[in-house]
């Protein structure tokens, strides 16, 4: 059996996404959930918007970022290019503000305490050479 999701039938925005999400059903147990694509607003941040929130049981919470395309490391910034152009990105940066922000819209709903809560990045299309 597969974990349950939310939506049941997500729609995702890239290969990548999609990736991902077949790899964590494959992984992620029965009593585990997976929300796809969460987007919720904070009065700082404004609108926000999480790939996947992983609600493992007796675990916590972990938020995955995904980057997918073509991702190279210069060794001190992450690059995204396609066939338009090529971007600095702080997918790190990225993820550990939604977390501490999805935690933040928690707070101010959940009345149980503290989550345990951490975050990945997934970069799904990354392939390396490994002589």
């Amino acid at each position: 059996m597969t974990p349950r999701t939310f939506p049941n039938k997500p729609n995702f925005r890239s290969r990548s996404e999609e990736a991902v999400f077949k790899a964590l059903c494959d992984a992620l147990s029965p009593d585990d959930v997976i929300i796809c694509n969460f987007e919720f607003t904070d009065l700082n941040l404004g609108d926000v918007e999480i790939d996947f929130i992983l609600l493992l049981k007796d675990m916590g919470i972990v938020i995955v970022e995904v980057k997918g395309g073509h991702i190279s490391f210069d060794g001190e910034d992450w690059i995204q290019s396609d066939s338009k152009s090529s971007r600095v990105i702080h997918p790190a940066t990225q993820a550990k503000r939604n977390m501490n922000t999805f935690r933040e819209f928690l707070r101010n709903r959940w009345s149980q305490g503290n989550i345990k809560s951490d975050w990945i990045v997934c970069f799904p299309e990354i392939y390396r050479d490994w002589e």
